[in-house]
């Protein structure tokens, strides 16, 4: 496969892999089934990889094509054309600017360049191998340092856990070999390879006999299923593709649901899940010290999900038939086999020469790279090249588009169009001059920030925004009282949207104004800015009567990255609108304030779930026992978001302090 093909590839498995891996995230949300989401995910997991694949040996004849064009180089213009006034159509929308290049006059422009270009590609390809083969050998050495810290593994043969093993094993008609051995290290049993079920020593001393034999049980639906493969696959395509975020996703909610079905795979043998819940919270006493660098199939590697284990366990449990499998995996290769033949494929523009359909002769070819549609009657920029037939070009929703070939007389055509007497006109070539991003246009644009007309006014102000000049700074400052309410949203939205040239003090003189959607742009352009001398208009636009802008000062007050937070977010904690409680929750817990923990504590009951859940992550920031306390008391929530976000605090915070 050549570089360029290699590339091509890649670009098709993110776009394959993205739908696969976004399709099974939704449909996790509302498929309640361990069984079919672990199926949904593997499918997900592995679709991408192999529809790419598909296309690279041509086995997809009926897939659909995606296109790469390429940019064009700039014009090769001879004489410079003569440009007419502007005519405007009726409904304002669009500009119609003929062009007569005049005979003798030849527009050449060069092929369209590749993209990408063969060193590109290759550059990216490169790249990306590197990057890779650094991850994949850093998941090497890992696993390597762990087996190196692990020691040896000491064989059980005359233990009574092996004979428990050897029964497990008759019981559902097992005839491969498997070892069970012991390490002092361990601190969770894990299932290893193909047939080896390790436990740690204390395994071995702490627990009943019926909460042992719920464990080996464990472990062995690991090796029956064939989990501690399908986490080394999920965790190699996690390096190999690391530009694809979603298979991590995948990997860690197929490690998830392995663990909810190999606990009921046990509680089945057991008769009952007491035994494997109580062997459970033994385990969560283990773990101290358990390194994880690499994902590993065991009773307890996740500690976030121990509540909710614990909870199937006692009251719910799990049963998955053989029937439901099979009829699971025919489905999932069903869809995969349809997602084969419909998936698009990515192909570059210019790496297959043989299919590029040949471009019309003469000016028609110089033309067609950039868009010209020859011989349709169109709204746009049109005229005639030596006398031969009308060319149109078409613009996007009746603007010029940006485009680094914008003539000069063009700009210029509509700059004089500003001047225009009729505001239509004004208007629409100040649309197309802000489209266009040209820096030429700024001067003119200031000039009509006072237009008499508020609609030409608004579309300046808009179209200064888009350009981000800072010579423009001043212009727009001056029109923030301007006596229409849409001139000066569009002037503050202007402002808020250049990174350079404009303080948070430019917008102070506005955060009183009437209309309370420029007061929310100018708290939100106020917030971006990070000023700290702004504290004090910020707590008092915290107390705003409108919820909008009390949430966007409470966020801006967030972005200053305050040591305390001001009184005036205590009293969010407490406010009607649920998106201010969340917003107020999460700067005490940035705070880490201590005296906030009665309020949290009082949001884990919470009617909107995102406050609940807030409420607990600020709590994992606060590093006091009162808050410890909080979230123990939040795994007795009845709200199931609750507890899982509260073990999950617990465990990273025991984490950290490690």
């Amino acid at each position: 496969m050549t570089t360029s093909g290699l590339f091509a590839w890649l670009l098709t498995y993110a776009v394959h892999s993205t739908g696969f891996l976004a399709v099974a995230w939704a449909a996790s949300l509302v498929v309640a089934s361990p069984s079919i989401r672990e199926a949904i995910w593997k499918v997900a997991l592995l679709a991408g990889f192999v529809t790419a694949s598909l296309d690279s040996v041509g086995l997809r004849w009926t897939a659909p094509t995606v296109s790469l064009a390429g940019p064009t180089r700039g014009l090769a213009v001879g004489p410079a054309p003569s440009v007419s006034a502007p005519r405007v159509s009726p409904s304002a929308t669009t500009l119609d600017v003929p062009v007569d290049l005049g005979a003798g006059n030849q527009l050449a422009v060069p092929d369209p360049v590749a993209f990408p270009s063969r060193w590109s590609a290759a550059l990216v390809v490169a790249a990306w191998a590197a990057i890779a083969g650094i991850l994949v050998f850093g998941f090497a050495v890992s696993r390597w340092r762990l087996a190196r810290w692990l020691g040896p593994r000491r064989p059980l043969g005359d233990h009574p856990a092996a004979t428990e093993v050897a029964d497990l094993r008759q019981s559902v008609g097992i005839r491969r070999q498997v070892a069970l051995t012991v390490c002092d290290r361990l601190s969770s049993p894990i299932a290893v390879g193909y047939s080896e079920i390790s436990v740690p020593s204390v395994a071995l001393r702490d627990l009943e006999p019926d909460q042992r034999r719920s464990m080996l049980a464990h472990e062995l639906a690991h090796l029956l299923r064939g989990d501690p493969g399908w986490l080394a696959i999920g965790a190699l395509l996690e390096r190999v593709f690391f530009f694809q975020p979603l298979n991590r996703l995948a990997r860690r909610a197929i490690q998830a649901d392995a663990e909810l079905l190999c606990d009921a795979w046990a509680a089945a043998r057991a008769g009952s899940g007491v035994p494997l819940a109580k062997c459970l919270v033994k385990v969560a006493e283990w773990i101290d010290a358990a390194p994880r660098p690499i994902p590993m199939a065991g009773l307890a590697e996740e500690r976030s999900q121990l509540v909710d284990r614990v909870r199937h366990l006692v009251e719910e449990g799990i049963v998955v038939s053989k029937t439901r499998q099979r009829l699971i995996g025919l489905v999932g290769g069903s869809l995969l086999i349809v997602a084969a033949l419909i998936a698009p494929k990515v192909v570059l523009v210019g790496q297959e020469p043989a299919r590029r359909p040949a471009p019309p002769p003469g000016p028609m070819r110089a033309l067609a790279p950039l868009g010209v549609r020859v011989g349709v009657p169109a709204r746009g920029l049109g005229g005639s090249i030596g006398g031969g037939p009308a060319l149109a070009r078409g613009f996007d929703q009746g603007r010029f588009r940006r485009r680094s070939d914008t003539s000069s007389a063009v700009v210029a055509a509509l700059i004089e169009a500003l001047k225009d007497g009729s505001p239509d006109v004004r208007r629409a070539a100040a649309q197309s001059l802000g489209n266009l991003g040209d820096p030429r246009a700024v001067t003119g644009l200031m000039g009509v920030l006072a237009d008499e007309n508020p609609e030409v006014r608004v579309a300046s102000a808009q179209a200064l925004g888009e350009l981000h000049d800072p010579k423009s700074v001043d212009a727009l400052a001056g029109h923030l009282h301007d006596p229409v309410s849409e001139v000066r949203r569009a002037v503050v939205q202007a402002l808020g949207g250049m990174e350079h040239g404009v303080s948070a003090e430019v917008f102070r003189g506005v955060l009183d104004d009437p209309d309370a959607e420029i007061r929310l742009a100018a708290v939100q352009a106020i917030g971006e800015r990070k000023d700290r001398a702004s504290e004090a208009t910020l707590v008092r636009l915290a107390s705003d009567k409108n919820a909008e802008i009390r949430r966007a000062a409470l966020q801006a007050i967030g972005n200053l990255e305050l040591t305390a937070a001001p009184p005036v977010v205590f009293d969010a904690l407490r406010d009607s609108d649920a998106e201010v409680r969340q917003t107020a929750a999460g700067i005490v817990g940035q705070t880490g304030e201590v005296k906030a923990v009665p309020s949290l504590k009082l949001l884990l009951n919470d009617p909107k779930a995102d406050v609940r859940e807030a409420a607990v992550m600020a709590l994992s920031e606060i590093r006091d026992s009162t808050a410890i306390d909080a979230l123990v008391a939040g795994l007795k929530s009845s709200d199931p978001v609750v507890r899982r976000a509260a073990a999950e605090a617990l465990g990273q915070r025991h984490d950290d302090e490690r």
